[in-house]
């Protein structure tokens, strides 16, 4: 193998080293597609909280929440392809380099030179950018979806509006996990490096123009060699680009390759900084989110499976799917406690006295007697008035679930969105600004949808005709007899 180290440069010297092949630190990544930009995203956030903040008005709820849903299927539809289909990280290979000391004259306009060493290993990779949006997606929906499925009676008035909440839940968990799951992998594997003459260099940002397998000589050291070959500049002198990439060699699940970034990481660039390699091993706080979303987790789904077994008593189980009573009905409930605990004392002492009762007519000397029938204690009504206690316990869990959950829900939400747009923002941004059509483009489709909405439901009525009227009362009532149908079934079932 051909090694750089013992090249000879005829155009180098102290005063002049325009062909010196440099390597300079790059971060190279996808940026954040413009579906998911800050529009979008903080309009996304607005629906949600309009779909709270109407819940009294069920179709202006349903109408945001419809909004909110469409845009929040599409990141985790992402998330799972993602995941599904990850890339496979190429193997770490060798190149060897032009020994550059740290004194030398090339420091003072080249930034993130490699220096002090004659030997680079090369690991082709690139961040998937678009991981922190969909993070905030759908983990925003998951966080948002269930206490919206146990609190609101407006969204889950109906079984089918309940039943596609839950599947819109469960779709935002395996998305959330898939989230979850990809977004430490995406951290670069190595440092990634591009390859230069010192005199002629790139920008500090250059997008990818596509993978060119001409270049490609079984290895990359003798890749670089053959570009960068002071006796036969042909190679070079074809690419469209001064420095080589070799990044710019991997590919991502519905990426153009033509999208990838490279950008010279020279101490201030802020282009996927947080997935620079070893970040995720130094990043405590997220750690604390992923506590913090388990316990909600197991928190939400222990209320859900206590309300649909029925697990509690009827006046706790009033108080999950509206909190707002828990206050309303403190009284009912501290005395359906106390009740539990007086019953479950008097069946422990009842069944304590059976047992003591039925121990002394045992005679170790003489003919054990049967007790008569209507004398013979009932123990299975004993074990049975017991049950009290699991039942006071749950209702006892199920309201320090229900208080806690009711307190940390706003600012567990507040947290999270703060947190991941931090990470966001420190992370990168999309290549067009507000006054591109990518940005503005789905803040006016929302409100053409939603003005078009309101003007139907509030000028319906008045603006049919007779015959418009006449239809809608023939199928409101050949609707009705089907209900009618449908109920009597359900009656006699």
């Amino acid at each position: 193998m051909t090694s750089l180290t013992n090249l000879t440069y005829p155009l180098a010297s102290a005063d002049n080293d325009t062909f010196k092949l440099i390597a300079q630190n790059v971060m190279c990544a996808y940026p954040i597609s413009d579906i998911y930009a800050p529009t979008p995203r903080f309009l996304y956030y607005v629906l949600l909280l309009l779909t709270f903040a109407t819940l009294r008005h069920r179709w202006v709820s349903h109408m945001f929440l419809g909004a909110a849903v469409a845009y929040a299927a599409s990141a985790a539809v992402h998330a799972l392809i993602i995941t599904a289909r990850s890339p496979t990280v190429q193997n770490r290979a060798v190149v060897s380099i032009p020994f550059i000391p740290s004194n030398s004259t090339l420091t003072g306009n080249i930034s993130a030179l490699e220096l002090d060493t004659s030997t680079l290993v090369i690991q082709p990779d690139a961040v998937e950018l678009d991981i922190d949006p969909i993070m905030a997606i759908v983990g925003t929906a998951y966080l948002v979806g269930l206490p919206l499925q146990l609190w609101s009676r407006t969204i889950t008035s109906s079984n089918i509006t309940r039943f596609l909440l839950i599947f819109w839940n469960l779709c935002m968990l395996a998305a959330t996990i898939c989230a979850l799951i990809s977004w430490p992998t995406t951290n670069l594997a190595a440092p990634q490096y591009r390859f230069c003459y010192a005199g002629f260099r790139d920008l500090l940002s250059q997008n990818s123009d596509g993978w060119d397998t001409s270049y490609w000589r079984g290895t990359w050291n003798e890749t670089i060699y053959r570009i960068y070959d002071i006796s036969d500049n042909t190679v070079w002198n074809g690419m469209s680009n001064s420095c080589f990439y070799p990044c710019f060699n991997t590919s991502q699940t519905i990426r153009q390759s033509t999208s990838l970034k490279a950008v010279v990481a020279d101490g201030t660039t802020t282009f996927a900084k947080l997935h620079a390699p070893g970040r995720g091993d130094n990043d405590g706080f997220r750690y604390r989110i992923y506590f913090a979303l388990v316990v909600f987790t197991i928190a939400q789904f222990s209320m859900l499976i206590v309300s649909s077994l029925r697990l509690c008593s009827d006046t706790m189980r009033e108080s999950i799917h509206n909190p707002r009573m828990l206050w309303k009905c403190r009284g009912r409930i501290r005395n359906q406690l106390r009740r539990d605990a007086h019953d479950g004392r008097v069946a422990l002492r009842a069944l304590m006295k059976q047992r003591s009762a039925t121990t002394e007519n045992i005679s170790l000397d003489g003919p054990r007697t049967e007790p008569k029938p209507e004398e013979q204690p009932d123990q299975a009504a004993s074990f049975r008035d017991l049950l009290v206690f699991p039942r006071m316990l749950i209702d006892i869990l199920t309201l320090l679930n229900l208080i806690a959950g009711f307190c940390l829900f706003g600012p567990l939400v507040l947290v999270f969105v703060v947190w991941i747009e931090w990470y966001i923002r420190n992370d990168g941004s999309t290549n067009e600004t507000i006054k591109q059509v990518g940005q503005w483009s789905p803040l006016v489709s929302v409100t053409v949808i939603l003005f078009a909405t309101v003007i139907f439901h509030l000028l319906k009525d008045r603006l049919s005709s007779a015959e418009e009227v006449r239809m809608e009362m023939d199928a409101t009532e050949a609707r009705l007899r089907r209900l009618k149908i449908r109920y009597e079934h359900l009656c006699e079932t």
